[in-house]
């Protein structure tokens, strides 16, 4: 029910009355929601996300949900992963907690380029091994 209400019931987007763009990016498709890792989408639930998104902008920031356990964090992204059409595994709460852990001194929400960016990092140094 937390999500419903920017994401919409069918994980769309819920439009805004009498305008083009929806209160926050679909769920249903995400390419953050269907990345082979949940770390992604992990660490915008963790911390949030603010700024364009796929190049449209939304009227507000993700709210980050750090202060929930890592219990429900893994219920939440296990249900999105695995609704709406989404094809993600399950994740873990240790898959949480590793995620919390790393990011545990950022104190804003990401970006989309900063998700992009650490994934174009990981796979550089993939390549000079």
């Amino acid at each position: 029910s937390l999500c419903i209400g920017c994401h919409g019931a069918d994980a769309k987007g819920m439009k805004i009355p009498g305008g083009k763009i929806t209160m926050a990016p679909p769920l249903a498709g995400s390419a953050r929601v269907n990345d082979r890792t949940s770390r992604p989408f992990v660490e915008i639930l963790l911390k949030g996300l603010t700024g364009p998104i796929d190049g449209k902008t939304y009227p507000g920031p993700m709210a980050a949900m750090g202060n929930n356990d890592d219990q429900w964090i893994a219920a939440i992204s296990t249900y999105v992963r695995r609704s709406f059409g989404n094809t993600g595994e399950p994740v873990s709460q240790a898959e949480v907690a590793k995620v919390r852990g790393w990011s545990k001194r950022r104190q804003k929400p990401y970006t989309i380029e900063e998700l992009t960016i650490s994934k174009a990092k990981k796979a550089t140094k993939k390549k000079k091994k």
